[in-house]
C-alpha cells in the first residue's frame, strides 16, 4: 500500500484550505521520500497552473515520486459546463500521466462539479472512452452515488473515498461502497468548525476505518490531505504520516 501527500502540503504560498500550487510547492518534491512518503499528488488547481509547471514535472518524474494527479479545477468547474474544453483538460492530463506514470487520476465530483445520476452516467463513458487499453485508472471523489450507477462503474474507473469530506457518514459509506474503491484521501475533521485537524485529534474514527480496509485487503493508495500549521508543515505532515502509520 502506498502512501503519499497532496501537492502544497508541505511548500505553499498559500494558507491551508485549497488545493492551489505555486513553483516554491516543487521543493516538496526533492524531500518527499526523506520524510517517509512514497508519492506527491499532484494538483490541478482552479488556475490550472499545473500546465504551466509541466516542464519541471516531466523533470521530477524520473525520481518516481509520482502516482496520482488530483483534478481540483473541478471542485470550482462543472465539468459539463464547457464540455469542448473540460475533454482538452482531461485529453492533455492523460498524455501527461501516460507519459510519467502516473496510475490515478482523481476527477472530484462535489462542489460545482456535483452531478446528477444521469450525468454522471455520461461522465463515466466519457472516460471510459478515453482510457480504455491505458494503464490508467479514475478515482471519481463523490459523496454518494446510486446503486445503478455504481453497476455502471468499470473496471478502472472507481471511487475516491474522502474521509473528511464525508464526515459522520465517512464508515457507512465506506461500507456500502468499498468494492468500487480504488483511492483514498484521508483527513480529520474538528469538532468545533468542522474544519481540518491532525490525524486523530477529530472526530473521524480512522482507527475503524483503516481496520476495515486492511480487514478487506486494501491494496491501492492512500494520500494525506491533511491540516498543517503555517510555520511547521514539514513537521505536521511527519506527525500526521506517523499517525497513520500507527493504525496500519
Amino acid at each position: 500500500m502506498k502512501i503519499g501527500i497532496m501537492q502544497g502540503r508541505i511548500f505553499s504560498n498559500n494558507s491551508f484550505g485549497e488545493n492551489k500550487v505555486s513553483k516554491k510547492s516543487l521543493k516538496e518534491f526533492k524531500i518527499i521520500k526523506k520524510i517517509g512518503f512514497d508519492y506527491i499528488e499532484l494538483v490541478v488547481d482552479k488556475n490550472l497552473f499545473f500546465f504551466k509547471l509541466l516542464n519541471y514535472y516531466k523533470f521530477f518524474s524520473k525520481r518516481g515520486i509520482f502516482y496520482s494527479i488530483n483534478i481540483d479545477y473541478f471542485v470550482k468547474k462543472n465539468f459539463f459546463a464547457n464540455l469542448n474544453n473540460s475533454n482538452k483538460i482531461i485529453d492533455k492530463i492523460i498524455t501527461f500521466s501516460q507519459k510519467n506514470k502516473i496510475k490515478t487520476i482523481v476527477l472530484p465530483c462535489i462542489g460545482k462539479n456535483h452531478l446528477s445520476e444521469s450525468k454522471l452516467f455520461n461522465l463515466i463513458n466519457i472516460l471510459d472512452s478515453k482510457i480504455k487499453k491505458k494503464n490508467i485508472k479514475i478515482a471519481l471523489e463523490l459523496n454518494y452515488i446510486t446503486k445503478k450507477n455504481k453497476r455502471r462503474l468499470k473496471k478502472n474507473i472507481g471511487i475516491c473515498y474522502d474521509t473528511g469530506n464525508l464526515g459522520k457518514n465517512s464508515f457507512s459509506f465506506l461500507k456500502k461502497n468499498y468494492k468500487y474503491i480504488n483511492h483514498i484521501h484521508i483527513k480529520d475533521i474538528n469538532k468545533i468548525n468542522k474544519k481540518n485537524t491532525f490525524l486523530g485529534k477529530g472526530f473521524i474514527n480512522l482507527k475503524k476505518i483503516i481496520k476495515f480496509i486492511l480487514k478487506n485487503k486494501y491494496k491501492n493508495s492512500i494520500t494525506l490531505e491533511t491540516f498543517f500549521r503555517k510555520d511547521k508543515k514539514i513537521e505536521d505532515a511527519i506527525f500526521n504520516l506517523n499517525q497513520l502509520k500507527s493504525l496500519l
